[in-house]
């Protein structure tokens, strides 16, 4: 919780690797985001050696719910 309340993530910056989140957004934001999206230069390509799903126990934090590894 500490690290949320200071970085507003759940990982300190010690501790933070380049990652994707796939979520969902507010349907009154989606237009918004989506242009801002479409400037993101999409053309860099990595390698995704696997994916992590997180619970959001709101104050509580969030918890590593599974971890697939590819």
């Amino acid at each position: 919780m500490k690290n949320i309340r200071k970085y507003g993530y759940p990982f300190g910056p010690n501790e933070w690797i380049f990652h994707i989140s796939i979520g969902s957004v507010p349907r009154n934001k989606y237009e918004e985001i989506w242009r801002k999206a479409q400037k993101f230069n999409l053309t860099k390509t990595w390698k995704v050696n696997g994916v992590g799903a997180y619970v959001d126990f709101g104050e509580d934090g969030f918890r590593l719910f599974r971890k697939y590894k590819f």
